[in-house]
This record gives C-alpha cells, structure tokens and sequence, in this order.
C-alpha cells in the first residue's frame, strides 16, 4: 500500500544520501504506521546519530517505546525532545500519557497543560487530561475538556463516548444517551 511505497521512496532517498537523517525520521514513522516498532527504533535512532539537535525523531522514538510499553525509555526520549524544542507541543502531550500509564497523574495534568498552552487547538491534549480528570474522580472538570475536545473536532468520536460516561455517572442520563448514539454514529465502537 501507500505506507510501502513511501518506505522504498525513503530507501531511495537514503540511498541517494546517506546522511540525510529527515529520511531515516520519516521511514521510522511508516514502519511505526506498519506496526514495525523495532525498525522504527533503528531509524530513529540512525536519524538522531546523524542529526543529535532532530527533537521530532526522539518524540517519534519515544512514541515507538510507549507502543512497545517501554514507558521510562519513552519519558527519556520525551525529554530530550522538550529540550530541544521547548514548544514541541505533541511531545508535551505523548510525556502526559506517559506518565498517566505509569500512574503518575499529577505530571500528566502538568504535561497537558503545557501542551493546551503551546496549542490551544490540541483536540487530543484535552481529551487526554478529560480522562486523567475523570480518573481522578473530577468529573466536572472532565466534561469540560471531553467538551472542549468535541468543540475542537467534531469527529472526535472518543470525547463523545467518555463524556457521555461521565455524564451517565453524574444522572444525565439523557445526555448520556445522546453522546452515546453521537459516538457510535461516528464509528466508536466500546470494546
């Protein structure tokens, strides 16, 4: 498919100029799109051996060991791409799911605010602290985030689905009823 051809394009590329570490980044992706996490990795990390200042490809790396559950090599990758670019909102967002699989909720809620500070426009940023408040029984909190969410993507099937939980738990059931059908007519299907 598509993701096959962009992989030989980026072979040609890396072919054409083997110090070129954009394409070693971006063939990391497609195999990470594939489901190739360990081919993934090796680029990125031939990517960061060619460019050390490439922050996208340690978020990227990070992303990969996330995926493969590898969360503290994940936060260390996280890291070194906030100090590199310090407004790289995405990876303030991917250290706050980070940390919220890794249990530590407060700095998810930090890392999300940093990342809603950077891009306001960040659907998912609110999603995600919607479900850390919701988490941390903040329920209020959260249906003004899953809302927020929805206002910025109205496709955003997810933030229907779990506002309408936090809507059930709080006796609105009606409300709940609709965000329900809205996410399911949306293609959110629950497990």
């Amino acid at each position: 498919g598509e993701l096959d051809k962009a992989i030989l394009d980026y072979n040609k590329a890396i072919e054409l100029d083997p110090a070129d570490a954009g394409a070693y980044s971006n063939r990391g992706l497609a195999y990470a799109d594939q489901g190739e996490l360990d081919k993934a990795i090796l680029d990125y990390n031939k990517a960061i051996e060619l460019d050390p200042q490439m922050a996208v490809a340690y978020n990227n790396r990070g992303l990969a060991y996330d995926e493969q559950g590898k969360l503290d090599k994940a936060i260390v990758d996280y890291n070194k791409a906030i100090e590199l670019d310090p407004q790289m909102a995405v990876a303030y967002s991917n250290r706050g799911e980070a940390y919220r699989n890794h249990g530590e909720l407060d700095k998810a809620i930090l890392d999300y605010n940093k990342a809603i500070e950077l891009d306001p426009a960040n659907a998912v940023a609110y999603y995600s602290r919607g479900g850390v408040y919701y988490q941390q029984g903040e329920l209020e909190k959260a249906i003004v985030d899953f809302t927020k969410a929805i206002e910025l993507d109205p496709a955003y099937a997810w933030a229907y689905y779990y506002r309408g939980i936090v809507f059930e738990k709080l006796g609105g059931v009606v409300q709940a009823e609709a965000d329900y059908a809205k996410a399911k007519e949306l293609g959110y299907e629950p497990e």
